[in-house]
This record gives C-alpha cells, structure tokens and sequence, in this order.
C-alpha cells in the first residue's frame, strides 16, 4: 500500500514501496519468455507500531521553527 497511498514526511519511505512495484512490473516482462511468473504480494493495512515507532524518530528533531512545522 506505500506505493500506492502516501503521506508527509514519508517519502523515502513510499519511493521504496514504489520501487518494488516498478520493478516488480520490469520483472515481470524481462521473464515471460523463460515462462516465469512473477508475483508481488501487497498486503493491506496490518496492526503494527509503524506509527509511533515513525513519531518517536520525528519528535527527535525539532521542527518548531521550520517550514516543516504545519506537517
């Protein structure tokens, strides 16, 4: 899903994401002639601490005085 959906401040985060699917998809057209299949599995949206985990890491830095701070 963090290829497809994306939010602030998580860009390098969902170009990864990205990344795989578009490689996925090359891949996918570099092997069809040997008969190989490629699948990518895209799970949707699974409980985890991603979030807070990604806010402790934010809080590190403070934004107060930057053009950041309304994100």
């Amino acid at each position: 899903m963090g290829g497809k959906i994306f939010f602030p401040l998580g860009a390098w985060y969902h170009a990864t994401k990205h990344a795989l699917e578009v490689w996925s998809d090359c891949l996918r057209i570099e092997v069809a002639p040997f008969n190989i299949q490629v699948v990518l599995i895209e799970s949707g949206v699974v409980k985890t601490d991603f979030y807070e985990v990604f806010s402790a890491q934010l809080k590190k830095y403070d934004c107060e005085d930057t053009a950041y701070r309304a994100l």
